[in-house]
């Protein structure tokens, strides 16, 4: 549909591909330490701030049965006591001193700790981090008082309708991997964590070789890598916890199941899942995969209608960029859009970071306040736009 092609070359195309890549380039840093950590480093002067993100290697894929939820749970313990900070709440006090906002969140193959802080105070806040990553302490009293939280969070998420259509059906596809695809867990598995658990999760996850730390922002990237040597260093390397327990194969459905879950709503509501193609075996089929998920919501007599609506809402003639869709110029530039999206992991567009972190774009956002934002930063990083004079980007605060 060249449609589609023009409106993706009209979202990208004002930013030369060129300058974009060596953009990138130049942004990210990359270093890996001898016991295995990864380090990445995205510079962006714009703002005195700094994001120090540790990413690990663990998240619902992980769990057993005996262990489902405690991803999570072991999640709300981060924060707490460490050797460093052994009394309650001594590890949040330090975090406030340092200006610092954090927060985590388990999904199913990653759990992700970080602090946005000053950038004045980025070792102390890599040091911070470091203290809970390599050396928790579980008290059994802040155990108990986290349960409770996560219960609560869980008896939020139980009390919605849709999550006994959500589980019915995750139960059903997954069969015995369930524990795996769910990130919450169980109730009684959580009821019954021990500290015991807790230090075997981080003997076998967090360990520098299944870890990543991600510094964006007002850094220097030497500095950052200097910061992570010191305090990360000798963080002992350990076992491929994915070699010593292989994650099982998701056995495949036998035949088409079905389940009626009824609960005290106004509406009744169908729901198709079925069990794609994996990351790990077949990456090529899942990007075929997320293509059929997205074109089956555009049906031969809403598409062509729903496309133009997207580009006369970006303020453009749907009509030109049809004529302008079938010219070669046009669907070369596209293709090499295409690969730099590709390239650089993009997955919808318009998209918008701020210190590697996506704003959310629901909000409405005038398509050209958008690209005042991204020329603007473009112009102060010292790459051209190609474009007219820019001015200040407005404020988007409400």
């Amino acid at each position: 549909m060249p449609l589609v092609t023009a409106l993706l070359l009209a979202l990208v195309a004002w930013w030369p591909l060129s300058a974009q890549r060596a953009e990138l380039e130049r942004r990210i840093r990359r270093d890996t330490l001898p016991n295995g950590l990864e380090i990445i480093v995205v510079e962006n002067h714009g703002v005195p701030l700094t994001t120090i993100e540790a990413v690990v290697r663990n998240g619902s894929f992980t769990q057993s049965p005996t262990y489902e939820g405690l991803s999570h749970l072991y999640e709300h313990m981060f924060f707490k006591a460490n050797r460093s900070y052994p009394e309650p709440d001594a590890f949040v006090a330090r975090a406030s001193q340092l200006g610092a906002v954090f927060n985590a969140q388990t999904r199913e193959e990653l759990v992700n700790y970080y602090l946005t802080v000053p950038s004045d105070s980025t070792e102390p806040a890599v040091a911070l981090l470091a203290t809970a990553l390599r050396t928790p302490l579980f008290l059994r009293e802040e155990l108990d008082r986290e349960r409770s939280v996560v219960i609560g969070e869980y008896d939020r998420i139980e009390s919605d309708p849709f999550y006994a259509l959500n589980t019915a059906t995750g139960k059903a596809l997954w069969g015995n991997a369930w524990s795996r695809k769910n990130p919450l867990g169980e109730r009684d598995v959580i009821l019954r964590t021990t500290p015991e658990q807790m230090r075997t999760i981080q003997r076998k996850y967090y360990v520098p070789n299944n870890t990543a730390l991600i510094v964006t922002g007002d850094v220097d990237a030497n500095k950052v890598f200097a910061a992570a040597r010191r305090y990360l260093g000798d963080w002992p390397r350990a076992a491929d916890p994915f070699k010593a327990d292989p994650i099982p194969a998701v056995p495949p459905l036998s035949a088409n199941k079905g389940v009626v879950v009824e609960e005290p709503v106004s509406t009744v509501i169908a729901v198709i899942q079925w069990d794609g193609p994996g990351a790990h075996a077949d990456p090529a089929a899942t990007y075929a995969a997320d293509v059929f998920d997205k074109q089956a919501a555009l049906t031969s007599a809403t598409g062509d209608q729903t496309l133009k609506d997207a580009v006369t809402k970006a303020g453009l003639d749907p009509a030109a960029i049809d004529a302008c869709a079938s010219t070669p110029e046009t669907k070369n530039a596209v293709q090499a859009s295409v690969k730099l999206a590709e390239d650089l992991g993009v997955q919808q567009t318009p998209m918008l970071a701020v210190n590697g972190r996506l704003v959310p774009l629901t909000t409405n956002i005038p398509y050209e306040t958008l690209k005042t934002i991204v020329s603007y930063q473009a112009v102060q990083d010292g790459v051209s736009t190609g474009g007219a004079p820019l001015r200040q980007p407005p404020s988007l605060s409400r």
